[in-house]
């Protein structure tokens, strides 16, 4: 049974210009390929044309089953179109799709009938099931997909969610993602730096933080990959593939002091070459981890993003943050002392938010962060704070494509919505506009620093220009269907 696994065509950031493959379905991708015939496509970074070429291979290739996949919020509506223009294509094609934002919007993604199923939560072992389902099912034998567990599909017009999946206690006995099924030589992060690539070491976060997808999909729980797994990956990536400036998308990648420990003895025996890489962690992790950053710092670490969100108690309380404001300060100089970059994420928007709020947490940060990124409060589905608004009828803006943290879609107690998105555009140009990022694009000792600095002060005068990026393969999926039809 041949089996597509597409990432639809999608608008890439403009913050990062660039674009990686999603993590989570190369996983599934390789997992499954041992019995299937398996082929990868991400259409945004990987075909010219990506709507019109990905109809193209779907009518000349003819695939039993086509995944998709979701990889943020604001790409829902991809998935949903490209599910729409294979069913428009061959409607006997079985349509799969996962992800948090899929799972947690399942009736939603079913309703229309362009999606077949969706996987509800850890996808290696339940699309592999529901694979061999499907073959059965396509050969004229009965299924019965109740006994599934982890999916979710439509019968007899009823959302039928079965039984939930438990998680893959070992992470190492998932086999090494074959890279070789995507178009290497096409993927870049040039925000990051050149030879960039997001490479995945654990899933999920023992945090509680009301606002994370995340977290909530995973159930709170942290799990990893061995160290001497996560430095074999790292050898691949950079020896095979030449990726040396590593992303980890890891949502805490400092979570496991011990793993940490053992993964600065692999790398130092490894003796990998010009390898440098970048993750995030809350503040908690950080004092914990506070005598391995030197050597972290020598073997390569360049940048932490820091989950620090405001320095206003109230806040972190309401938004169930870990840290307090003194730990936030304890893990700020320890990253600072370390020469190692600090990026702390500050979070806007928020119904007691006003403009001097705003102009207190940005000026509070900039005192000891090199990068301090200003992100609008964004109320993602399925979590505590999506619910808490929504039922107070405060989602102003109900558009997901919207929901990319740089995008206000919230009214505050002092502000409507129309104010607030004016507040948070005019503190955006500060931000950009600041000496302080203008010093170090050009006299910082830390070269990832200049490097990104750089580009960000370019991106904010091409934005107060009118001048913005343009993503050249962009398509709107509504053009596209225009154009067809003409």
């Amino acid at each position: 049974m041949k089996v597509f696994f597409v990432e639809p065509p999608h608008k890439i950031w403009e913050f990062f210009r660039g674009h990686t493959p999603a993590p989570g379905m190369t996983y599934v991708a390789t997992y499954v390929e041992k019995e299937f015939d398996v082929k990868y496509i991400d259409a945004t970074s990987g075909l010219e044309h990506p709507w019109a070429d990905l109809e193209k291979m779907i009518r000349e290739e003819k695939p039993d089953v086509v995944g998709l996949t979701s990889v943020a919020t604001c790409f829902c509506y991809d998935a949903l179109n490209a599910a729409h223009l294979i069913k428009l294509i061959d409607p006997s094609i079985t349509v799969i799709s996962g992800g948090s934002m899929m799972s947690f919007t399942a009736e939603d993604n079913l309703r229309p009938g362009y999606i077949d199923f969706i996987i509800m939560g850890e996808g290696e072992i339940t699309v592999m099931e529901l694979l061999k389902a499907i073959k059965k099912s396509k050969q004229g034998e009965s299924v019965d997909y109740s006994s599934i567990k982890g999916i979710a599909y439509l019968s007899d017009g009823k959302v039928v969610y079965t039984e939930p999946r438990p998680f893959i206690d070992d992470l190492d006995s998932l086999p090494m993602p074959n890279y070789d099924l995507l178009p290497m030589d096409k993927f870049s992060l040039p925000v990051i730096g050149e030879n960039a690539f997001v490479m995945s070491t654990s899933r999920g976060c023992g945090g509680n933080c009301s606002f994370c997808s995340e977290a909530k999909f995973w159930n709170n729980i942290w799990r990893g990959n061995s160290a001497k797994y996560v430095v074999d990956h790292l050898e691949l990536l950079s020896k095979k593939y030449g990726k040396t400036t590593i992303m980890f998308g890891d949502n805490d990648f400092l979570w496991d002091p011990q793993r940490n420990i053992d993964f600065c003895e692999e790398l130092e025996r490894r003796k990998l070459k010009d390898i440098h890489f970048w993750v995030q962690a809350n503040p908690n992790k950080v004092v914990e981890n506070k005598k391995l950053f030197p050597r972290l710092k020598k073997l390569g670490l360049f940048q932490v993003m820091m989950g620090t969100e405001s320095m206003d108690k109230e806040k972190l309380k309401r938004l169930r943050k870990g840290a307090g404001l003194e730990t936030q300060l304890n893990a700020m100089n320890i990253v600072k002392d370390s020469g190692v970059i600090l990026m702390t994420m500050m979070m806007w928007g928020d119904w007691n938010d006003d403009e001097r709020s705003l102009n207190d947490t940005w000026k509070f940060y900039r005192k000891y962060a090199d990068v301090y990124p200003l992100t609008a409060m964004t109320p993602f589905p399925g979590t505590d704070y999506y619910k808490e608004v929504e039922k107070k009828g405060l989602i102003a803006d109900k558009d997901f494509s919207n929901f990319t943290m740089v995008n206000v879609v919230m009214p505050t107690k002092h502000l409507t919505y129309e104010e607030a998105k004016k507040v948070y555009i005019k503190g955006l140009a500060k931000y950009f506009m600041y000496w302080k990022g203008i010093w170090n694009a050009f006299f910082s000792k830390k070269p990832f620093l200049r490097y990104q600095q750089r580009t960000y002060i370019k991106l904010g005068i091409s934005n107060l220009l009118g001048r913005k990026w343009k993503q050249k393969n962009y398509m709107p999926f509504e053009d596209y269907m225009a154009s067809r039809n003409n």
